[in-house]
């Protein structure tokens, strides 16, 4: 170790001084030093950084690749480069009234959401030809989003 050098070196044979306490502490500090790195936030930030920097390198050779490909006559790959699939349920309370309060509540739980609304425009007469406006519609959607 360059340590122990620098120790000889320095070293008084008159004091009988070896530096070996002095040695191992000062590794066990080193070593708990690396250690604690590995999780603080400094660590992550930089695992990160170098995961976003291989991403855009990766990013940049498919962009140059798929050029290159084009300038030849080829045709784009049409692949997805990410599907993802989310429910939404939407509610719709409509009294009858003459369309002056409304009101919408909505929440988002990851992808999925709910939404609800209240409007009191349902004519008292049944303005409609046919069948009735529902007191209460719940409607189911499933979105389908495709990245290219």
């Amino acid at each position: 170790h360059a340590f122990d050098g620098d120790v000889a070196r320095c070293r008084v044979a008159a004091l009988e001084l070896e530096g070996a306490p002095q040695r191992d502490a000062f590794l066990d500090a080193a070593r708990q030093l690396v250690s604690d790195f590995e999780t603080s936030p400094a660590a992550q930030l930089l695992a990160t950084r170098e995961a976003r920097a291989t991403a855009a390198r990766d990013a940049k050779a498919a962009k140059r690749a798929a050029a290159a490909a084009s300038s030849k006559g080829a045709a784009p790959k049409l692949v997805p480069k990410s599907v993802n699939f989310a429910l939404q349920l939407v509610g719709m309370l409509r009294p009858v009234g003459f369309g002056n309060m409304q009101g919408f509540a909505s929440y988002a739980m990851g992808p999925h959401s709910l939404l609800f609304g209240y409007s009191d425009d349902r004519d008292p007469n049944g303005g409609m030809e046919g069948d009735e406006m529902p007191l209460f519609r719940l409607q189911p959607k499933v979105t389908v989003d495709v990245d290219m």
